[in-house]
């Protein structure tokens, strides 16, 4: 319309006119891969936002894993979430497999399940697989002779953690990565 005849008049270039991109809606990435300015684009998230950093960062905050947004699978998250679980005394499932999550692939008896289980936990401010603490009081209740190594990366962050059945707290864990690590031989309540 008018707008090209008046660039030469302020000294602006026919560039100047272009229309701006539409910024993507919420818990989605841009196009270009790199973070908008503004809200959720600096070291700051905005309340209900992603972290803040670019996709694929290893800073250990995931975009699009902030608690209430939906799952990372549907945020644009890279295709670095992959585990290599190792199991053994299992009686059962003793074996090494593998997991790909977005898009899925993997070993496991329930790829599908195994990721989806984890997308659900994974917190952008939170380690998902942090051991227990060691001040934790637990429940002295032996769950069964069932161990498994899990290493990889899961949201940016590298894996490398070990589960095990030998207390409450270690059961709890356990039940928490059913999908990843199987149901245990043994089962008791954790």
């Amino acid at each position: 319309m008018f707008v090209p005849l008046l660039l030469p008049l302020i000294g602006a270039s026919p560039a100047a006119a272009r229309p701006l991109p539409i910024p993507p809606g919420p818990g989605e990435v841009p196009a270009t891969g790199s973070p908008l300015p503004g809200a959720g684009g600096g070291s700051t998230p905005a309340p209900g936002s992603a972290s803040g950093n670019a996709p694929g960062s290893t800073s250990g905050n995931a975009p699009g894993n902030a608690p209430g947004n939906a799952s990372a699978s549907s945020q644009g998250r890279t295709p670095e979430d992959r585990l290599t679980v190792v199991i053994f005394d299992s009686g059962r499932r003793d074996g090494r497999y593998e997991l790909r999550c977005h898009p899925t692939f993997g070993t496991l008896p329930d790829p599908q399940g195994a990721c989806d289980q984890l997308d659900g936990q994974t917190r952008w401010d939170r380690d998902l697989f942090a051991p227990v603490p060691a001040d934790a009081q637990c429940t002295m209740i032996y769950g069964g002779p069932e161990r498994a190594h899990v290493s990889g990366t899961w949201a940016g962050r590298p894996v490398d953690t070990d589960f095990s059945r030998v207390n409450g707290c270690e059961m709890a864990r356990w039940n928490r990565f059913s999908r990843l690590l199987g149901e245990p031989a043994h089962p008791s309540e954790g």
